[in-house]
């Protein structure tokens, strides 16, 4: 049987230059003649072999010998030959055309063989053998690759320097050398760069980083908390949190401590430094066009490889330095050299794992001097522009001859294949950190310098509606910056895990290992320089055993005693930087400390009023914080506590009920104990300091309030003469003084005779009023009776040894305010008539009346009947205001009956007393007053219970909403009812399925029945969802103040309970 081939003719064309695009990597961007070098190199024969009908493309800017082309010198010399891709490409391209041309399948035509003759010089193709240019094309490549620095050559290849090379084994030539050369080519992994000590080093850097922090939280935080949860199921909430700041103080001022946080800023300072050095070097070497650092270098590989791999690296080790300044800044510690540090490392890191251009000029410049050799013409051979390293996005771009790039994929994963590619995470720590610094420093000294601008910022904050603010700032706020903070640690370590697992990946790929799927990295050993790169961790290791072994103090002497004092903070000096659970209990300070706690006290109350010279009002109060939840101010202190915590509420004044009844041994001496006294440091402190400035400031209103609690300043303060007293009388005395409100405690008096209220007859308090001169409002609070309604009558004080009544009488007096005081009705309605005209409003709540000679009735009724107020104009009338506890068990909340007892002074309402036979005392009727909330002004409404079962109960609630010009029913409100409907039902409050609820705020009512059927009951027991729909019917909103809303009132709750309650 006879094959016949068919034969092609081989032709020519001719192009100006090598025309390659840029070859775009993931890092890296391959210049076009790189891309040239490895087209010539390694894909040029295999293109022309196997596309015979493809014209093979000549350079025209190939072959220049002597400024003229000519291809026959230029190929039979190495020189010419392998001094640039154009010529190499050109070579290659007629030594290939000769050898299939002749005794080969191909043919070629005299015209194209004398056209290429005529342009290229190349003398008669049939002899251009004669030239040995493929000979030393496999020359050039067998000793590129036999280098001990580029790997091993391909075995075929070593057969074709012996043997003459024709049509039958050029075809193997060409597939070893586009498919099997660069096969085995070495990374060339530099280990000054990434040598398995420097693997090795950085991987201790991450275990005592992790070491270290967490030594760091025990000492700070986790000792405080875990303590705290053991302890409060034993202890109690004060208790509790009072032991596990003591523990946590312990171990945070021990030697382990002191030395944990020292160190911890130590290896900060280290391991900044440590990547920063890598990081600058790394940036010299891959950037600098002098080729300084690429020593170890010689190939377009191993640039790629040693650079991908320092990428990778750098941005692996930079998530330690992130995570130790995370816990810094978190405690607070936001030194700025530390956060300098950390920038500085991030800005290097940025720069080097930037998308980044081969720089080919002073790369080929350094390899050819690197890399030369003998057999290339002293050139670079193959080996040095194999570029398989990684794979790039475009197959075969740029090419001239239409074959393919024949790129070999090599898998990559031993080379830091995440953090080499992203770094998106380390740019979220780095912006949440310089963010979170900027607003410690915005807020330093917008708020706490206490200079004119932090005073500005705190006016302008006081303006905020306190709704806002407590959303912006307590709830939400501080519970979402709390998660951002968990979230940049859980993701820094999440990082580092992930540069762990690629560090111990790369140390096994030199350690022997394989990388990628083809390619063995050559067995290691360690250099003295790997030595020295694992020692550079020591330094902080030995720092802090020294520190452990002497102490901190005695370390920190050693090193600077002889230039400076070196001492130890005592336990009285907190650190301002942070607000610290100690200032949430009740101060109690030790003997020592005493003195230069009040002190301080003093001074910071002294540079607030000189900072306020347009001062007015001070107000003195123990309820600052209110309840749980509510305080009555938004200190600073208060407004820097997240919303929902925790803490025992201050209480800074003794009361009756912590000093005890009827214990003679509990009972104060009296404001002439200094021990005593000390007491209510902060009023003493108000007074000293005001009347300091009293020529400076213009004080109008003096407030001193016990906001109805059990307490106040100790009345025997009026007892004898003493300094408090007299700067009392100083600052009412000034002319432009307006209002002063004084709260007074009994404490614990014995027995209570007789004797003791002499302190209310002296006239000490009445010639304090006496001195000032233009009073306009007066009250004076105690807390004699704020739960009593009568006292026997050797216990009642007269109004007119309290208060200067001549004088008041010729004064512009506009408000007089009486609370808590035992008093006789005949002497107070005697009182109230001698008072001035000028008089707008009278308060005259929680009063024990004198028993026998009167009671709360009988005192309505005299005013009504025996003082010409009702006479006068509607406009002029005095506003009599009383409030009483009754069933009030909150303290803070009290039955408000102004708008009733200004009905029947002025009115035809009904008396809110009503006397009872066989007592002393007129109380008021269930259903009277609103119910206020001293610490809550927003609690207003009804505060009534109706024992029938069929209805559940019937309680103020505090929000009303405005919708489409109707009142409604908040959602806030509705939820909370629903619940209690469901408690009503379960706890068999209710006769039947229905639970019915009255919504209750100012003087708007509102039904609500909530039908619960027993199957539904059952699967809320079972912690099931039911599977029914629970029904509530809203009746009308209805107004109090109206006569329809009254009755519509009375209607409802006649039918749901059968009779009407009024």
């Amino acid at each position: 049987t006879c094959a016949f081939v068919k034969m092609v003719e081989r032709s020519f064309r001719y192009l100006s230059n090598l025309s390659f695009t840029e070859t775009p990597f993931k890092q890296f961007t391959i210049p076009p003649e790189f891309r040239a070098w490895e087209v010539s190199w390694l894909t040029r024969l295999h293109a022309v072999i196997d596309n015979p009908t493809v014209p093979a493309r000549l350079i025209e800017s190939g072959c220049i010998v002597d400024n003229v082309r000519n291809c026959t010198k230029a190929c039979e010399s190495a020189d010419h030959m392998f001094s640039n891709p154009e010529t190499l490409w050109n070579c290659l391209t007629l030594a290939t055309v000769a050898v299939m041309t002749t005794n080969g399948p191909d043919t070629i035509s005299n015209d194209t063989l004398a056209s290429v003759d005529k342009e290229f010089g190349t003398g008669r193709l049939y002899e251009f053998w004669k030239r040995r240019a493929l000979l030393k094309y496999v020359k050039c490549a067998l000793q590129s690759c036999s280098d001990s620095k580029f790997g091993g050559c391909p075995p075929g290849l070593w057969a074709f320097q012996c043997q003459r090379i024709g049509p039958r084994n050029i075809k193997k030539l060409g597939r070893i050398m586009s498919t099997e050369y660069c096969d085995k080519a070495d990374p060339g992994i530099d280990y000054d760069i990434a040598g398995p000590g420097i693997i090795v080093a950085y991987l201790i850097q991450f275990v005592i980083v992790l070491f270290f922090a967490l030594c760091y939280k025990i000492s700070k935080t986790w000792i405080r908390n875990f303590a705290l949860i053991s302890l409060l199921p034993f202890q109690g909430p004060a208790r509790a949190v009072e032991t596990a700041l003591e523990w946590q103080k312990v171990v945070s001022r021990s030697t382990f401590g002191v030395a944990i946080a020292s160190t911890l800023v130590d290896l900060q300072e280290a391991q900044a430094v440590f990547l920063g050095t890598i990081s600058v070097a790394a940036i010299i070497t891959f950037t600098n066009s002098s080729g300084a650092g690429l020593g170890n270098i010689s190939s377009l590989l191993s640039w790629l490889a040693n650079n991908l791999t320092l990428r990778g690296m750098i941005s692996a080790g930079m998530y330690p330095l992130l995570f130790v300044q995370l816990i810094l800044q978190k405690t607070h510690n936001r030194w700025w050299y530390t956060l300098a540090l950390v920038f500085m490392n991030w800005v290097l890191a940025v720069l080097i794992t930037r998308p980044q251009a081969v720089d080919e000029g002073s790369l080929l410049k350094h390899f050819t001097e690197s890399s030369s050799l003998e057999n290339c013409g002293n050139h670079t051979g193959p080996r040095t522009f194999c570029q398989t390293f990684n794979k790039p996005t475009e197959r075969g771009s740029g090419s001239n001859d239409g074959g393919d790039s024949d790129h070999l994929d090599r898998d990559a994963k031993s080379f830091f294949h995440i953090h080499s590619r992203i770094q998106s995470p380390m740019h979220i720590i780095m912006a949440f950190l310089i963010l979170d610094w900027l607003l410690a420093t915005i807020r330093m000294h917008l708020f706490e310098r206490g200079d004119w601008l932090s005073h500005k910022v705190h006016a302008l904050m006081d303006r905020v509606p306190s709704r806002l603010k407590s959303l912006c700032t307590q709830r939400y706020f501080l519970i979402f910056t709390e998660a951002i903070w968990i979230s940049m640690e859980a993701l820094a370590i999440v990082m580092g895990v992930i540069g762990v697992q690629e560090f111990a990946a790369f140390m096994q790929l030199l350690s022997g290992g394989e990388s990628g799927n083809e390619s063995n990295a050559a067995l290691s050993k360690w250099g003295f320089g790997q030595l020295v790169a694992v020692c550079v961790w020591i330094p902080v290791v030995l720092k802090f055993a020294c520190l452990m072994i002497d102490g901190a103090l005695p370390g920190w002497r050693k090193r600077l005693g002889q230039f400076i004092e070196i001492t130890q903070r005592k336990e009285t000096q907190q650190d301002g930087n942070d607000v610290v659970m100690e200032t949430l209990l009740p101060f109690n300070p030790t003997a020592g400390g005493q003195r230069d706690e009040r002190e301080w006290h003093e001074q910071a109350f002294r540079h607030a009023v000189q900072r306020f010279p347009q001062l007015t009002n001070v107000t003195v109060t123990p309820a600052a914080h209110g309840f749980l939840f509510m305080p009555l101010f938004q200190t600073p202190m208060i407004r820097a506590l997240p919303f929902g915590f925790v803490y025992p509420v201050i209480r800074t004044w003794p009361s009756d009920e912590a000093l005890g009844y009827g214990s003679p041994e509990n009972c104060p001496e009296g404001w002439g104990n200094d021990d005593e006294r000390k007491q209510w440091r902060g009023f003493c402190t108000v007074t000293n300091v005001l009347v300091d400035y009293a020529d400076s400031l213009q004080i109008s209103e003096l407030v001193v309030d016990n906001h109805t609690l059990p307490t106040g300043i100790d009345y025997t303060l009026f007892d004898k003469p003493n300094a408090e007293y007299d700067s009392l009388c100083k600052i009412v005395a000034r002319p432009d003084f307006r209002r002063i409100v004084l709260s007074l405690t009994t404490g614990c008096r014995a027995d209570f005779d007789a004797e003791d209220w002499n302190i209310y007859r002296n006239g000490r308090i009445s010639c304090l009023l006496a001195k000032a001169i233009g009073l306009e409002e007066v009250v004076l609070k105690s807390d004699y009776g704020l739960n009593s309604w009568s006292c026997p009558i050797q216990d009642s004080i007269s109004l007119f040894d309290l208060f200067p009544i001549e004088d008041l009488s010729r004064r512009h007096l506009k408000h007089f305010g009486l609370s808590g005081m035992q008093v006789a009705q005949d002497d107070l309605i005697s009182f109230l008539g001698k008072l001035p005209p000028t008089l707008k409003s009278v308060n005259l709540s929680f009063l024990s009346l004198a028993e026998g000679h009167g009671n709360h009735a009988d005192m309505l009724a005299n005013i009504r009947d025996k003082l010409s107020w009702r006479n006068r104009p509607a406009s002029q009338r005095i506003k009599v205001s009383i409030s009483m506890k009754l069933n009030q068990y909150h303290k803070g909340r009290y039955v408000c009956l102004d708008k009733e007892v200004q009905e029947y002074l002025y009115g035809d309402g009904p008396p809110p007393f009503i006397a009872q036979e066989g007592r002393a005392a007129s109380l008021f009727s269930y259903g009277t007053g609103i119910v206020h909330d001293e610490f809550d002004p927003s609690f207003v409404g009804l505060q009534y219970r109706i024992e029938i079962a069929c209805i559940s109960s019937l309680i103020a609630k505090k929000q009303v909403l405005v919708h489409d010009n109707q009142l409604t029913i908040s959602d806030k409100s509705l939820s909370q009812m629903t619940c209690e409907a469901i408690v009503a039902q379960a706890t068999g409050q209710t006769l039947s399925d229905s639970a019915v609820l009255i919504h209750a705020a100012g003087h708007h009512v509102c039904f609500l029945e909530f039908q619960i059927t027993g199957p539904y009951m059952t699967q809320l027991h079972t912690n099931k969802t039911p599977n029914e729909s629970l029904v509530v019917f809203i009746g009308k909103m209805l107004d109090l103040e109206t006569v329809e809303g009254r009755r519509g009132f009375v209607e409802n709750v006649q039918h749901f309970i059968g009779e009407a309650i009024f």
